[in-house]
């Protein structure tokens, strides 16, 4: 297959995003891709590091729905992807863009057939500049293009078939509002949101065509990426006979500093933590928003062999305080009429607790501890002490979130095994819920033990 491997001089965004050999750690199937031929793999998953042209149709512009960016916008970003290869379309028409894999199942449909045979959808074909697969597999990648593509596929990925829906549009295009007039999606040096800004859809009568798409911001437009990585391939399980990118990182940060490598992993360890999880808690703090904040929803910069900053991708991960809920409608109506934005304080905290903690977080103890860096005991007495200190310096709203992630014997955890065997896909709809049991909680530590210490 030819995948990289190691931790290489110069490693980038996309270069990074192509890293991961075996996936999502805690999933038990992270590579199920159902619905796609192997020679289909080879061409749009990012292992192979292949790029690929995306496929183009053209629609009269009265079926065209775009929202959260302006339609001058929207046509910029098309001549962008297209590159070369733009053309003018036929007056009142305009370019939509899909994957060439959902071009495939959608050209056979009778109502797309329909669409073309009147003429108001042209099929324009696989055309313009080579766009790069990211982790997820569906969201595209092009350095010279100022959005990233988040593309429907007709492929079940880990336990979900990963298409977007116009309800799913909707609600990011309200949610980003709410988020950015909360004052959280301004980027800083720590951390920064890739906000799903931009929402795109053919409107033909009530039916999906399959042209929804949403269109994501790309901080790295034109700019050199290096350093920028993705936490999953960071964290994964090295080749036989080599070591994990972890691994190197903290020993090149032992010889750049001349420490001994148990110091150099604790350094890195709760460089690590205070760059992700504290950040999390203090936007939660600040603003009342969370997030599904799992390895592969962030992007990690690392500077000088340490985590500096954080991003964050995926709108539809959003939690909002429902304590919020009266002036964000109220300065956005439509945020009434949708589910899934506001949550009590408790489904946030399980909500932390589970993609955070246990999806997150306990990765790099795991790994460090896998490694022989940092004994996973000390990890987590290194987190606690964190999270204790951390405490001191928060808010009501974030010091309760801390108290129910080291204070609770037992946490939510999603089965990801009950789930797939099920055939539960979590993005059907509201009543497609994922499994999830308790699990004992490591951060949890008895009244005794806390007196003790």
């Amino acid at each position: 297959m030819g995948l990289k491997v190691g931790l290489r001089r110069g490693v980038d965004f996309i270069s990074s995003e192509q890293d991961s050999r075996w996936g999502h750690w805690f999933h038990p199937t992270p590579k199920n891709r159902v619905g796609m031929a192997d020679w289909q793999e080879e061409l749009y998953c990012p292992e192979y590091q292949r790029g690929f042209q995306l496929h183009y149709f053209a629609v009269h512009s009265s079926l065209l729905k775009v929202g959260g960016i302006s339609r001058s916008y929207y046509d910029q970003i098309m001549l962008q992807c297209l590159g070369e290869d733009f053309k003018s379309l036929p007056e009142g028409f305009a370019y939509v863009v899909c994957h060439p894999l959902q071009a495939s199942k959608m050209r056979v449909q009778e109502g797309i057939r329909e669409l073309i045979g009147s003429g108001i959808l042209l099929d324009v074909g696989v055309k313009g500049r080579e766009f790069y697969a990211t982790s997820s597999v569906r969201t595209v990648y092009n350095s010279e293009v100022e959005m990233m593509l988040k593309l429907s596929i007709p492929v079940k990925i880990t336990n979900s078939v990963r298409s977007n829906k116009v309800s799913d549009l909707e609600y990011c295009e309200q949610v980003v509002k709410a988020v950015k007039y909360l004052g959280l999606g301004d980027s800083s040096d720590g951390f920064t949101f890739l906000a799903d800004r931009g929402q795109v859809s053919v409107q033909y009568g009530d039916a999906e065509l399959g042209f929804e798409s949403l269109f994501r911001e790309n901080p790295f437009y034109r700019k050199n990426t290096e350093g920028v990585v993705n936490p999953v391939a960071l964290f994964e399980e090295a080749l036989p006979g080599m070591k994990s990118q972890t691994f190197q990182l903290v020993t090149e940060l032992a010889y750049k500093d001349e420490l001994p490598l148990k110091l150099a992993a604790q350094v890195w360890f709760e460089n690590y933590i205070t760059v992700t999880l504290l950040c999390f808690i203090e936007l939660y703090d600040e603003f009342g928003v969370t997030f599904e904040s799992h390895l592969q929803n962030c992007l990690i910069k690392i500077e000088e062999c340490l985590p500096v900053k954080l991003y964050y991708r995926d709108t539809e991960g959003c939690y909002i305080d429902e304590s919020l809920s009266d002036d964000l409608t109220e300065e956005f109506p439509r945020l009434a009429s949708l589910s899934g934005v506001f949550f009590s304080r408790k489904e946030m905290h399980e909500a932390v607790g589970y993609y955070h903690l246990i999806n997150h977080v306990f990765a790099v103890v795991c790994r460090f501890g896998v490694d022989g860096l940092l004994e996973e005991e000390l990890g987590i007495d290194l987190i606690h002490r964190l999270l204790r200190k951390k405490e001191k310096v928060c808010g009501e709203r974030g010091r309760a979130l801390i108290w129910y992630l080291l204070d609770s014997k037992m946490i939510q955890c999603k089965s990801n095994l009950i789930t797939q065997l099920e055939g539960i896909d979590e993005l059907a709809g509201a009543d497609a819920k994922a499994a999830y049991v308790e699990v004992k909680n490591p951060l949890y530590v008895g009244v005794e033990k806390q007196l003790q210490n």
